[in-house]
């Protein structure tokens, strides 16, 4: 099964691939909403690594939620915030603070 990291840091891509291959999971990149939505319809997402940057990115939390209620969702975030910590309250999701390390990761998933 796959991995999906929601706009990942590129200059964190490498190492979270290499991350990923030793846990045997195929890592997959998305930037956008739409990019999401494809690589979901695939069916092949098993856990999404999903870096807020900003306000909007919470509408992928709902939509991998209502849609693709089995798949788990790890939430990175640059300052944890109460927007950030409400929608966490309301869905079965983790949280990770950047910088994080890859062991911590490794725990949730």
């Amino acid at each position: 099964m796959d991995i999906l990291f929601v706009n990942a840091d590129e200059s964190r891509r490498k190492e979270m691939r290499d991350f990923s291959l030793t846990m045997r999971k195929n890592p997959v990149f998305a930037n956008s909403r739409a990019e999401v939505i494809k690589c979901l319809s695939s069916g092949r997402i098993e856990q999404a690594v999903i870096h807020l940057r900003d306000i909007t990115d919470l509408g992928i939390l709902g939509y991998i939620n209502r849609s693709y209620p089995k798949v788990r969702v790890i939430i990175t975030a640059d300052q944890v915030t109460e927007d950030t910590i409400s929608i966490i309250r309301t869905g079965d999701y983790d949280l990770l603070s950047e910088p994080f390390h890859l062991n911590d990761l490794k725990k949730m998933i």
